[in-house]
């Protein structure tokens, strides 16, 4: 069911325009309450606030993942339709989102510098920082690895191709990186969305991009769709759920020293949430330490170009301590 959803959003997804100077696109965003109850706790998850993100632009959507500066004044969004998005970000005094933008919105560069077409190769789903400021971006259907270096207006710059997971060549084509994350020393994790070994877990491979080592994720019926290093290094992982028609997602959390070759790794859950509460198709993770030293997450949902059915969500929590 996934799977065809995520089909579905590629083909119907609006093309790209050139790769002139990035378009300018005002972003409507309407504040979100947690649950109707007014119970804005998940877990360990306390709820900073949300917002419901539109525009008139028919290209802002289908974003996958996002990152958020350490000071949580700038957003970047990548969208599975090949653009990216960029804007400031004002913020409640708990760290959530009070208002985004104007920002600015264009499509992905390929390594000869040309706009990336939209469809198939423009599927991006995964994104993290790398340490020259430029960033990471995975993507599916022509599954791939690339490196934009920083730019005044990222991913403008020619990226460079990184070396993939052995193995990865196996995924299906909607199956592939689906999420991946980067320590400040250049290492990275990755995960497969529907790759599995011989056991059912997921492969996932970390230490790249020269040298992958891979272990085994145990995603007990979820699927990861987003990871980001939290400040104390650890890993939280974002995972989603689709089931009564419905969308489920939860955050687990990983130190760092449990990813080894050949493991099986599970997740310490931090948080599950799911409807009543503000839930939609959620892919996209981001942490960053707050005013008062706690861990701040963000994350962001998929809308599928489906606007009639689906909402572009962006939430924020703090973790509360154990």
């Amino acid at each position: 069911m996934l799977a065809a959803l995520a089909a579905s959003a590629v083909a119907a997804a609006p093309p790209s325009r050139s790769a002139r100077a990035a378009d300018h696109v005002d972003i409507v965003g309407e504040p979100l309450a947690f649950r109707p109850d007014g119970d804005d706790t998940a877990g360990r998850l306390a709820y900073r606030g949300g917002l419901a993100l539109s525009a008139s632009d028919p290209r802002f959507g289908g974003w996958s993942d996002l990152h958020v500066s350490g000071t949580g004044d700038r957003l970047t969004m990548v969208s599975d339709a090949g653009h990216a998005f960029v804007a400031p970000m004002r913020l409640e005094p708990g760290g959530g989102p009070a208002a985004i933008g104007p920002g600015t919105l264009q499509p992905f560069v390929d390594l000869g510098g040309r706009p990336l077409p939209a469809r198939r190769w423009g599927d991006a789903e995964g994104l993290a920082p790398a340490p020259d400021g430029g960033f990471y971006v995975s993507f599916e259907h022509e599954h791939r690895l690339w490196h934009y270096p920083a730019a005044a207006q990222p991913f403008s710059r020619r990226p460079r191709a990184l070396a993939l997971p052995p193995g990865l060549e196996q995924a299906p084509e909607n199956g592939g990186l689906e999420a991946i994350a980067a320590w400040p020393d250049g290492s990275l994790v990755a995960f497969a969305e529907e790759l599995a070994d011989a056991n059912g877990d997921l492969r996932a491979w970390f230490g790249g991009p020269t040298a992958w080592r891979e272990f085994a994720w145990a995603h007990e019926g979820y699927r990861p769709t987003g990871a980001a290093v939290a400040p104390d290094g650890s890993l939280l992982v974002l995972e989603r759920r689709f089931a009564l028609f419905s969308f489920a997602a939860r955050i687990l959390r990983v130190p760092r020293e449990r990813l080894r070759e050949g493991a099986r790794v599970e997740g310490e859950l931090i948080g599950e949430w799911y409807a009543p509460a503000a839930i939609d198709n959620f892919e996209g993770i981001a942490a960053r330490r707050g005013a008062g030293g706690e861990t701040l997450v963000y994350v962001v949902s998929d809308d599928n170009f489906r606007r009639l059915l689906q909402r572009t969500l962006l939430l924020c929590f703090a973790i509360a301590p154990d």
